[in-house]
Parts: structure tokens; sequence; C-alpha cells
């Protein structure tokens, strides 16, 4: 996440990643024992990164706009709702 918020030149985009990271870690603690979403994780951001190489960045945007999805509705199904 910090590579690519790194590439784009844009500090502020990098800082609020390094926050959403810190943030992340402390609420994905618990995840971590579950292998297979840990594998589909994986398996997200190499898609990721294999279309940033070939160049599509239509299909890496939306393969990070699915990613960043999956995960926002994740931190909402595991928070309470006021």
């Amino acid at each position: 996440h910090e590579l690519l918020a790194e590439a784009s030149g844009n500090l502020f985009v990098l800082q609020a990643i390094q926050q959403q990271n810190r943030l992340r870690r402390l609420l994905e603690f618990g995840s971590y024992h579950n292998k297979r979403r840990v594998k589909e994780w994986c398996e997200e951001h190499v898609a990721i990164i294999d279309a940033l190489r070939e160049n599509k960045q239509e299909q890496a945007a939306e393969l990070m706009r699915k990613h960043l999805q999956y995960a926002f509705d994740q931190v909402n199904v595991k928070s309470p709702r006021v």
C-alpha cells in the first residue's frame, strides 16, 4: 500500500496510507488466523501489481477498488453500528 502511495508522489496520500496501515494492523490482528483470507489478500495484491506491471491502469484501478471495498465491508461488519 505504501509503495503505491509513495509512487504517486503525493505526500498527503502517503501519510494517509501510513495512518490507515497503523489502524488496519490493529483491526486485522485477529484475522491472520484465517489462512484462506490471508491467501486471498496476497492474490489480490499480486493481481494489482501484475496489472500495473503490464500497464493496465484500468484493470489495476478496478482491482484496487474491489480490494478496498472488501476491506471496508469487513471493517463495517466487525464494527458495532451506533
